[in-house]
Formats: C-alpha cells, structure tokens, sequence
C-alpha cells in the first residue's frame, strides 16, 4: 500500500524539485513518466479493492472492518515510530551543533 502514494509523491518532488541534479534521467519525457507512474498505482488500487472485495461475491463488512482496522493499526504504529525516531535525530543532530 505504500507504493500507491510513491509514485504521486515522485511526481511531486520532480515538478518541485526541477534543479536538483540527477545522475540518471528517465528518458520519454513527462508524458511517459506520467503513464509509468499511473498505471501501476491504479494496478495497485485495484489489488486493495480486490483484497477486500472478489467481483461477484457479496461484499463481507465483517471482513472489511478485521482486516482495514488490523491494517490501519499497523500504519498508525509505524507512522508514530517514524515521527519519533525522526524528531529524536534531529534534537540530537541540534544538540550536537550547539556544542
């Protein structure tokens, strides 16, 4: 699931972010980084929609809510441990620079 919001987020920092000097420069143009980077993620959309839900069968809410809260939990502790250890580095990082 984090793969869905990488490709919009690698679109952003390439239209952000235009002096930045890359050592590797996809060839094709913005049309086709475009096409790269949507497709897969509608690939990837459509792997979740399908993970909860098998064309044909009844949706199951039951299932729907085990699952999205198990994974929603998972995200939500790893977001907290990236925001901590982030801002742990950065207060050590400016301590250092004081000293």
């Amino acid at each position: 699931m984090s793969y869905i919001v990488m490709f919009p987020a690698f679109l952003k920092l390439r239209k952000i972010d235009t002096a930045l000097n890359r050592p590797y420069k996809v060839p094709g143009g913005e049309t086709l980084i475009r096409f790269v980077c949507y497709i897969p993620m509608l690939l990837l959309i459509g792997g979740v929609i399908t993970f909860f839900w098998v064309p044909g069968v009844p949706f199951d809410w039951s299932y729907f809510w085990q699952v999205g809260t198990g994974i929603g939990i998972a995200i939500a502790i790893g977001e907290i441990y990236i925001y901590r250890t982030s801002h742990g580095r950065q207060a050590a990082s400016s301590e250092l620079q004081h000293q």
